[in-house]
């Protein structure tokens, strides 16, 4: 990977970048050159973030900058180029004196983030900075692998509890005291709710028909699938287009397909 450094920054920043590259063994290749925009720039077919550009800006210019309008007109610049833009300010902008006042100063960094899409970071000095920048270079190469990131245990309890609360109308309360008397093992084969309202109190047989329905694969008339809702939203642009002409074969056949979703569900057919 070849980090591309501007030739106007700082050479005690070019003699770090090459000390950490070594120390720490990144491996990268460091070149300068003339840039037109950001300071430091990633170059890699490897990158699975695609093309980076980083500006590093001291303290004292961030807020100059700000105040000028040059910082907004830099980093819209910077977004239409590369893939990930990323600013990295190096010393405390709340020790800066200016005309603006620190509410502004977060009001600028959350607009660079929100509104620009940046990345922003803030470095105490130069050698924090340059270790920063070598880590992200570096980090761009490599995926994360999910199966190793740590998920909290749930006990086996914990997960009754979270399928039996799906039951419409069943909170977590209620789980857990049918789970007293109940387990999904249990409910999985009965077929008459008065069994579950006859043993707990407060489970009338309305609850107790929808655990049962829970559990037994009983299936919603009125719960319409991901598919059902784009198909329905694609014949329904159709219709309001006025591209639906019932007399034509093909177009006739779309008509019809959009009727049959409607009439799959009641309340939609009791609307009819």
């Amino acid at each position: 990977m070849e980090i591309i450094m501007d030739d106007r920054e700082l050479k005690k920043i070019l003699s770090l970048l090459r000390i950490f590259n070594e120390q720490y063994n990144f491996r990268f290749i460091i070149k300068t050159e003339r840039l037109e925009l950001a300071d430091y720039v990633c170059r890699d077919e490897k990158s699975l973030v695609g093309s980076i550009g980083i500006e590093r800006k001291s303290a004292d210019d961030f807020v100059g900058s700000i105040m000028d309008g040059s910082l907004f007109e830099q980093i819209f610049d910077m977004s239409k180029v590369f893939d990930l833009t990323i600013i990295i300010i190096v010393g405390d902008i709340m020790e800066i004196k200016s005309k603006i006042n620190d509410n502004s100063k977060w009001g600028a960094i959350a607009s660079l983030i929100t509104k620009f899409g940046a990345s922003l970071f803030m470095c105490p000095d130069n050698e924090v900075f340059v270790y920063t920048i070598l880590n992200i270079f570096k980090k761009c190469q490599t995926t994360i692998d999910l199966s190793k990131i740590r998920r909290p245990k749930i006990s086996k309890i914990g997960r009754e509890i979270g399928a039996i609360s799906c039951a419409k109308g069943i909170g977590s309360k209620n789980a857990k005291l049918i789970l007293k008397h109940f387990r999904i093992k249990d409910l999985a084969n009965i077929n008459d709710p008065k069994i579950i309202s006859d043993k707990i109190k407060f489970i009338g047989p309305k609850k107790a028909t929808n655990i049962i329905n829970l559990f037994q694969g009983y299936e919603d008339p009125d719960f319409l699938t991901d598919i059902d809702v784009m198909l329905f939203e694609k014949y329904l642009k159709l219709a309001i287009g006025n591209y639906i002409n019932p007399q034509s074969g093909s177009n006739k056949e779309q008509l019809d397909s959009m009727s049959k979703i409607l009439k799959k569900y009641t309340f939609i057919e009791n609307m009819m």
